[in-house]
C-alpha cells in the first residue's frame, strides 16, 4: 500500500528481508484494473510508470526473497537518504521479541503479528525459543521436536497456514510435536492450554506405565489344565517376553487375553524367552480358538509400540514386534507411529 509520497519504475527501493536490509531498484510497476481492490484483481492489472499516494500497487523487482511482510518500503534519491533508510530497515528485520534457550515456537504472516502473539505469551509467562514469519514448515515442525521438554513441542502460528509437508511431518512425528493455529490470538492461547493440560496428563501416564514387550509362546503338548473359563495352559516361551494383561494372536486375529502366569507355586506378572509356565487365558477355549502345539504372538497396546520403537529391543523380541506392525497396519496404515 503506496500511503505517502510517489514510487516510480527505476527507483530505488530500501526494504526489510530476514537476513536484514536490502537495497534494489523497481522493474515492473502495476495497478489494480478500474476499479478492481488489490486484494480481488486477480490477473486484472495494468502496467504504469509511476503510482501516486494512496493506492494499492503491485512491484516486481531483484532480490525480493525473504521480504518481511508488515515493513515498510521506503523510496530512496540519495546516499543520505539511503543510510537513513538502511538504518530504519535493519530496525524493523530485528524482532524485539527476547528468545530462551527453551521455549515454544511461534510463527506469523507478519512482524507485528508475531510480536503481539509474542506479547501475550510474555504476559502468561510461556517462554519463546524461536519466533519468524511466513507459513509453517517442515523445519517448523524438526525445530519443536527438538526440544528437550515435550511441553515446549509446539508451533504457535498466528495468522499463518501450515504447508502440506509439515502436516506429514506432523503426523510422522514420534515425539509428540503440535501445531496450533488460528486468526485470533486468544483461541491460539485457550488452545495451548488446552494441550499443555492434555500433555502434562499423558506425560503423567507414560511415567507410570510399564512398557511391554511383544513376545511368541507355544502351548504345550499334553499340558492342559483347564479347556475354558478360563483356559488354563502350559506354554514354552519362545521369543521375547509375556506380561499379564497382554492380548493373545492367532493368524492375526485377537483371541483372547493372558489373565495370569504362574510357575509353580510362584504367580508371575512377567516372564521371559525360554521358561515353561502355566497361563490362564480369558475368551478362549482349548479345542476351539486355541489347541495344543499352536504358536501364539503376544500382543502390545499401540502406545507402547510407540515407545518400544524407540527402545533396544532382542533380534526375537524385534522380529515379532515386525510381524505385529504388519498384521495392525493392514486395518491402520499408522499403527504404531
Amino acid at each position: 500500500i503506496l500511503h505517502r509520497g510517489e514510487i516510480r519504475k527505476g527507483d530505488e527501493i530500501v526494504i526489510s528481508t530476514v537476513n536484514g536490509a536490502i537495497c534494489t531498484h523497481v522493474k515492473g510497476l502495476f495497478s489494480p484494473r478500474g476499479m478492481s481492490e488489490m486484494r480481488d484483481a486477480g490477473d486484472r492489472w495494468d502496467d504504469t510508470d509511476a503510482a501516486f499516494s494512496a493506492a494499492g500497487i503491485k512491484i516486481s523487482a531483484p532480490s525480493l526473497e525473504g521480504v518481511l511482510v508488515g515493513t515498510t518500503l521506503r523510496v530512496v534519491d540519495s546516499l543520505e537518504s539511503r543510510q537513513e533508510a538502511i538504518e530504519l530497515a535493519d530496525g524493523e528485520a530485528s524482532l524485539s521479541i527476547v528468545l530462551e534457550e527453551e521455549g515454544v515456537c511461534i510463527k506469523s504472516d507478519t512482524v507485528g503479528g508475531l510480536e503481539a502473539l509474542a506479547k501475550e505469551l510474555g504476559e502468561k509467562s510461556v517462554s519463546i525459543r524461536e519466533a519468524s514469519i511466513g507459513k509453517v514448515s517442515r523445519r517448523d515442525i524438526r525445530s519443536a521436536e527438538a526440544s528437550s521438554d515435550p511441553l515446549f513441542r509446539v508451533i504457535m502460528a498466528f495468522n499463518t497456514e501450515i504447508l502440506p509437508e509439515a502436516k506429514e511431518e506432523l503426523e510422522k512425528s514420534e515425539l509428540g510435536a503440535m501445531h496450533i493455529g488460528s486468526e485470533i490470538i486468544y483461541r491460539i492461547l485457550e488452545e495451548h492450554e488446552e494441550w499443555v493440560e492434555k500433555r502434562k496428563i499423558e506425560l503423567e501416564e507414560e511415567r507410570r506405565e510399564k512398557v511391554v514387550y511383544p513376545g511368541r509362546i507355544i502351548i504345550l503338548p499334553d499340558h492342559t489344565f483347564r479347556v475354558s473359563k478360563p483356559a488354563v495352559v502350559g506354554v514354552r516361551v519362545i521369543a521375547g517376553r509375556i506380561h499379564v494383561g497382554q492380548g493373545l494372536l492367532k493368524e492375526g486375529k485377537r483371541i483372547g487375553r493372558i489373565k495370569s502366569i504362574r510357575s509353580g507355586q510362584e504367580s508371575m506378572k512377567e516372564t521371559h524367552q525360554g521358561s515353561e509356565v502355566a497361563v490362564s487365558i480369558e475368551g478362549v477355549t482349548v479345542g476351539r480358538q486355541i489347541s495344543e502345539g499352536d504358536a501364539l504372538l503376544v500382543d502390545v497396546p499401540e502406545s507402547h509400540a510407540r515407545k518400544l520403537r524407540k527402545m533396544e529391543m532382542s533380534a526375537t523380541e524385534k522380529e515379532v514386534f515386525d510381524e505385529l506392525l504388519a498384521i495392525h497396519r493392514r486395518e491402520d496404515h499408522f499403527w504404531g507411529r
